[in-house]
């Protein structure tokens, strides 16, 4: 069972504008394949599991990490582009913990 972030856009009619709006939702991901700040697409279950339990990860659109920009064809962190060849040099986080911590 995760927690999902739901950002989208309420129009506000006296004030002629969209203001952004946060909704948490609580889903379940049968495959176990989602991560922190992945982009996924989330439909209703056939029957809701509890109270606030009625949605389930269907898919992933864009992984953590994985986010290519559909006009120059480069792997993007965040605003800024990545080199491959930088990607490749650069330390990983997950080797220095495992470093760290068998020490």
């Amino acid at each position: 069972m995760y927690a999902i972030l739901i950002k989208f856009n309420v129009n506000f009619v006296f004030y002629f504008q969209y203001f952004p709006t946060k909704k948490d939702y609580w889903t379940i991901d049968y495959k176990d394949e989602s991560k922190v700040g992945d982009v996924v697409v989330i439909k209703n279950l056939a029957t809701s599991q509890g109270r606030r339990l009625n949605t389930f990860i269907d898919s992933l659109l864009f992984q953590t990490g994985n986010t290519i920009d559909p006009v120059t064809n480069r792997r993007c962190r965040g605003l800024d582009f990545v080199d491959e060849g930088d990607r490749e040099n650069e330390p990983s986080k997950r080797k220095n913990i495992e470093l760290t911590s068998a020490m």
